[in-house]
């Protein structure tokens, strides 16, 4: 077949990534794909896995004796795991072992190919070297040299029956031996700043070399021999007679082999835009690449192979237009080194089916590291002047980060004054650090407002700043002694819901010793007569106080708070007297059908809202089972104070809703907490009260009381 010179062209297509599992359907992988048969391998592990065979040569080495992990070169063969992606690179072939690849394509018989090689085979053997093949390679090759080889027999086939055999060679594991990596005059492999650039394995070397040609020069003399090539050995198909093949198979008495290659007309050097064989410092997120088209009779097929660190491609597509070609790969990984290999089916002009390939390589940008949370979160009241603050964060490139920089204000900051204190401490690839407020920042005060911003940087020169966030101290009040509550506390009739360990972490928290108490208000639904308070409507606070649950908690000492666990049961038959769909009530949807009103005097306070992101933390919904009905647990934390208001608290992995009961009476007393559905229509007040309405409830400014209210759905014993 000729040689067709390609000029490049174009569609769009956005190649999502995807993971290529050997053996799975792919777009046209230029390296076997499947093994079909293998022979003596009764179990699997390093040297004696034929999956090793299949896919992309690896690369590196890792590290061994006095060498340092380095490239796969012509003085230093493939052994040992990958030192990136700990894959086994080479597989060993004994007296009775057989293995049976195949490619997931014909590999045509076709005198366009280079030198009219039509595949490659790789294996481990090398050059005698002067010594180890450490870096750099500043010793030459040995002078007159040979090659370290143990062959493996090649048969080819078209379907896996009719097989030709290489009988008198050439050999697997044999000339040329395999250099994975461009060298540099000084004979290192890596630039300045650590990057290496593959040769392509799916060039043959120019047979008419011999062993003799490589003797007495260094790595890097031999490597310009090579050309674009890794080296291999390769083999043309005239000899079997078969013009295509998709079966190779391999036997030996004790050889190696990494890789099997099909062997394409090359593409033009500068087919791909960014133009050129390499580039550095593209974006990962999105890299678009473009190429003319060649001159074909209706359209061209593409084979798109990418390969990241792995020996399997992590995007395999094809693309098929003919008139201007493009195509996007999104979310790369950052600050990796990738190659692709890209093929072209076509019909020219004449009429002649044409095939050609080519690779290209390139360099992502280094991604910065990855904030996943700030502790405490953004807007956060009530913290503890000895609590801390913190980050979770990570580096998606799995790069070190090497500092974490926290930078805090006072007050509400947003101009570029220095911070009032500055922490850095030193990380790795992943941080979960925090730091003690009261220990790191001079003079922290309760009820104040604080602006922070955390910078993270990693090895690679990458660096993020946060937004800067704030939070707000807790206020003195916070601080009690021992709380001791006295008094008729029998309608606490319930199960304790606040486990010992939240109960320690609430105290720590806040800076006060609380004393729960030791039973939850606990509210049956279906135990109030419903026909007698009404269903379409709220009644008034008056109405509310005459089926009311009063108490009150004495204080001893200046103790001024206390925790009420409540916990109210919804059943079917509530959902049903408020004309909801029993069917669309869940766990997950309850509290969107549900408000929970919290009242104080003519304030009327909407949890659920109040709660906003924090909802989960607060209120525990759990289906009751066999039955459809839904139990809601959350808790109180209730001041004695002149205010009225009621705020949340956040814990890391619970919330309380804080009441200040606006009396500063040494008792905590008659709190209302009102459940209403949240399709009832607001009612007018029947007692002439000017309420405050919230959530369809409207309340009069009369004494507190607790009552639990969907609307009026449930009322506990006395």
């Amino acid at each position: 077949m000729r040689f067709k010179r390609v000029a490049l062209f174009s569609m769009t297509l956005a190649a999502a990534l995807s993971i290529y599992i050997a053996g799975s359907a792919s777009a046209y992988c230029p390296f076997a794909t499947e093994v079909t048969y293998s022979n003596g391998y009764t179990s699997i592990n390093l040297y004696q896995d034929p999956s090793a065979v299949l896919g992309k040569p690896h690369a590196l080495n890792p590290s061994w004796g006095p060498c340092p992990a380095g490239p796969v070169s012509m003085v230093e063969p493939s052994f040992g795991t990958d030192p990136i992606t700990k894959a086994n690179k080479i597989t060993t072939i004994r007296d009775g072992q057989e293995i049976v690849v195949t490619f997931d394509h014909p590999v045509v018989d076709d005198p366009a190919n280079p030198y009219g090689i039509d595949f490659v085979v790789f294996g481990n053997p090398m050059f005698i070297y002067g010594g180890y093949a450490n870096i750099p390679y500043t010793t030459p090759i040995k002078y007159p040299t040979s090659v370290f080889a143990e062959p493996v027999t090649v048969s080819v086939s078209p379907d896996g029956v009719t097989w030709y055999t290489y009988e008198g060679g050439p050999y697997g594991d044999d000339l040329f031996p395999t250099q994975a990596v461009r060298m540099r005059e000084d004979n290192s492999f890596r630039d300045d700043d650590g990057r290496f650039w593959e040769k392509d394995f799916t060039k043959p070397v120019d047979p008419s070399l011999t062993v003799d040609d490589f003797g007495g020069i260094t790595v890097y003399e031999a490597d310009n021999k090579y050309g674009v090539s890794a080296g291999g050995t390769g083999f043309d198909l005239e000899e079997s007679g078969f013009t295509e093949i998709k079966y190779v198979r391999l036997t030996s008495s004790g050889g190696e082999i990494d890789a099997i290659a099909d062997v394409d007309p090359a593409l033009e050097e500068t087919y791909v835009i960014p133009a050129g064989t390499a580039s550095v410092d593209l974006d990962p997120s999105s890299l678009s690449l473009k190429w003319n088209a060649p001159k074909a009779t209706g359209d061209v097929t593409y084979h798109l192979n990418l390969y990241g660190n792995g020996s399997h491609p992590d995007i395999s597509t094809d693309i098929v237009g003919s008139d201007f070609v493009e195509t996007v790969f999104k979310n790369l990984d950052g600050h990796q080194g990738y190659r692709l290999y890209i093929g072209a089916d076509y019909t020219d002009a004449s009429g002649e089916k044409v095939k050609k390939a080519g690779l290209w390589q390139f360099y992502t940008k280094n991604r910065t590291p990855r904030i996943i949370e700030v502790i405490p979160g953004d807007g956060k009241k009530y913290v503890p002047i000895d609590s801390r603050i913190g980050v979770k964060a990570e580096d998606p490139d799995e790069d070190v980060i090497k500092s974490v920089l926290f930078c805090v204000w006072k007050g509400r900051v947003t101009d570029d004054r220095d911070p009032d204190f500055t922490f850095t401490e030193e990380s790795s690839a992943t941080v979960d650090t925090t730091l003690p407020l009261s220990n790191d920042i001079a003079e922290v005060l309760p009820d104040t407002t604080y602006t922070w911003r955390i910078v993270l940087s990693d090895d690679q020169g990458g660096s993020i700043s946060s937004p800067r966030y704030t939070f707000t101290t807790a206020p003195k009040g916070f601080s009690r002694e021992e709380i001791k509550v006295s008094g008729d506390v029998d309608v606490f009739n319930g199960i304790d819901t606040i486990s010992t360990q939240e109960l320690s972490l609430l105290k720590e928290a806040l800076s006060c010793d609380i004393n729960l108490m030791k039973e939850t208000v606990s509210v049956d639904a279906t135990e109030i007569d419903t026909a007698s308070t009404g269903i379409e409507k709220l009644v008034s606070a008056d109405a509310i106080l005459e089926n009311a649950l009063s108490f009150e908690m004495p204080l001893s000492g200046d103790a001024d708070s206390a925790i009420l666990p409540l916990t109210v049961t919804f059943d079917e038959e509530d959902f049903t007297a408020l004309s909801l769909d029993v069917s669309a009530i869940s766990s997950d949807v309850l509290l969107e059908h549900v408000h929970i009103v919290k009242s104080i005097g003519s304030k009327a306070f909407d949890l659920v809202k109040l709660a906003g992101d924090d909802v989960n933390n607060i209120f525990n919904v759990t289906p009751i089972p066999n039955s459809n009905s839904y139990s809601v647990e959350f808790s109180m934390l209730i001041m004695d104070s002149e205010t009225s208001k009621v705020e949340i608290v956040d814990m890391d992995d619970h919330g309380y809703i804080a009441v200040w009961d606006g009396k500063k009476d040494g008792k905590l007393s008659d709190p209302i907490t009102a459940y209403s559905p949240k399709s009832s229509e607001t009612p007018s007040d029947p007692s002439g009260g000017s309420g405050d309405s919230s959530g369809g409830c409207s309340v009069s400014n009369a004494p507190m009381a607790l009552m639990l209210l969907l609307p009026l759905l449930g009322l506990m014993k006395r």
